[in-house]
């Protein structure tokens, strides 16, 4: 009875080992049984054309392929097409061919039949870049039902690789360059992880209306458009960034909470529209944008310690605007600061601040103010102006 007992624990250890190892073959799957990696073609075919069911989005068959992408990428398209059943698949374990420049870039080449049943997609380990689209939707747009795309050692996204796609989630843990326009209007997209982007590219994400966050914590370059209209987002965490570009955030309806601790730079526009934006902090920004914050009608406290020139109808349509906190020198006006606006604004400043006179009152109410004199604009009765020393 002993020896049994022995046995039987023993065996339990075994597979309980099993269990925790995942049993998988090294391709990161983790957790249940080994993913098989087909090597050939006719492998391929053979597992789709057995391969139960599966002509759903919602169920696609694991299809995991060991072969040379710059050989056999077209003849896995067709297999694909041919067993007519939507797929998740793994290219991780796929070689590939240096483009001209000898970098390691995926390309999945002109429309092919066959990329339209591709749900999910791994690329492989030893791409670096996905390849430009040579206009918008020319990259990826042949994969029509594309939700997920992941790479392991992808640096580079290119310009309108994945414009206009159906994706929904978007892992690229070593993206460090994001292009321009490389995800814009993907309508469905809700999660981005991108840790290490730097760069991110004009448009990169606009038009993304389901995105709610962004939390990019090495972006020190947000070009113009970056998130324009995304329309869904609420949350933005860009600790680096030391300057906000021309309507990187205009149109973002749902945005309510943005930390930019490094801006010191905010352009034109780039929160026009954010009618949900209460409150804002931005600790090091020295220039305010013409219209930065254009039609911020919840917008109530603006805290800008450091500004040394905010431009031209920088809060027009800020009907709620109760406080903006500026630093101990006045900073210069543009014109119109509140065109066509109503409020009653408490500007609170610390005790010994200077340059806060007469001119300058008058020129945060609409006319301007150079340093020394008011510049032309015209004073908006409809601002009544407090100064608080604090």
């Amino acid at each position: 009875m002993k020896g049994k007992r022995f046995l039987s624990i023993w065996a339990a250890l075994i597979m309980a080992a099993l269990v925790l190892t995942g049993c998988d073959d090294g391709g990161g799957g983790g957790g249940g049984f080994a993913t098989p990696s087909y090597k050939s073609i006719d492998e391929v075919e053979a597992y789709l054309r057995d391969a139960s069911g599966e002509t759903s989005v919602d169920t696609p068959v694991a299809l995991r392929v060991e072969l040379d992408l710059a050989i056999y990428w077209a003849a896995l398209l067709e297999a694909i097409a041919g067993a007519g059943k939507y797929v998740a698949l793994d290219l991780s374990r796929c070689t590939l061919a240096g483009n001209a420049d000898g970098v390691m870039e995926f390309d999945p080449g002109e429309a092919n039949t066959g990329e339209n049943m591709i749900v999910s997609l791994v690329l492989p380990d030893m791409a670096t870049s996905i390849k430009a689209g040579e206009w918008p939707g020319s990259g990826y747009g042949a994969f029509t039902d594309l939700e997920r795309v992941s790479g392991s050692h992808i640096e580079t996204v290119g310009a309108y690789a994945f414009y206009g796609c159906a994706l929904t989630t978007v892992n690229l843990p070593k993206a460090t360059t994001i292009g321009e326009q490389a995800f814009k209007d993907c309508t469905t997209l809700t999660s981005v992880y991108l840790p290490a982007a730097a760069s991110i590219g004009g448009g990169a994400f606009e038009g993304c209306t389901s995105l709610t966050t962004v939390s990019l914590p090495e972006a020190t370059s947000i070009d113009w458009f970056a998130f324009n209209n995304c329309t869904s987002l609420t949350s933005v965490s860009l600790p680096k960034a030391p300057d906000i570009n021309l309507l990187v955030f205009a149109g973002c309806t749902a945005l309510t909470s943005v930390y930019l601790p490094a801006a010191a730079s905010i352009g034109g526009g780039a929160f026009t529209g954010c009618t949900s934006l209460a409150t804002v902090s931005l600790p090091v920004a020295t220039s305010i944008g013409d219209a930065a914050f254009k039609d911020c009608n919840t917008l109530t406290t603006v805290d800008l310690p450091k500004a040394t020139h905010i431009y031209e109808k920088a809060f027009e349509g800020c009907t709620s605007l109760a406080t903006v906190t500026l630093g101990s020198t006045a900073p210069t006006l543009g014109t119109n600061m509140f065109y066509s606006t109503t409020a009653t604004v408490t500007v609170k400043i610390p005790n010994g601040a200077t340059g806060y006179g007469d001119n300058w009152k008058r020129g945060f109410q609409g006319a301007g103010w150079n340093g020394t004199a008011t510049t032309g604009g015209s004073i908006n009765s409809g601002i009544t102006l407090v100064i608080q020393y604090q």
